[in-house]
């Protein structure tokens, strides 16, 4: 019998994405255009970032395309 594991995700306000992008020290590279998708590579906006999670020194991100969701969340399980 598996038992289920859980996962805890967080979530981000619209409204506060600005300053935990400067607390990440990303806010230049994101308004600039040079963030992208770490699973399909497509670019990451205001109206398409579906998360980022930060991992060591690196904040990786992924767009709001339900393929994308699905691959984090596969990688979320292990």
């Amino acid at each position: 019998m598996q038992t289920e594991q859980k996962r805890e995700l967080k979530a981000i306000h619209t409204s506060d994405l600005t300053d935990i992008l400067q607390k990440l020290d990303v806010i230049m590279d994101f308004k600039n255009g040079k963030i992208s998708c770490n699973v399909c590579g497509d670019l990451i906006t205001f109206e398409n970032i579906g998360s980022l999670k930060k991992i060591i020194d690196k904040v990786i991100f992924t767009c709001n395309k339900p393929s994308c969701y699905n691959e984090v969340v596969k990688t979320m399980k292990g």
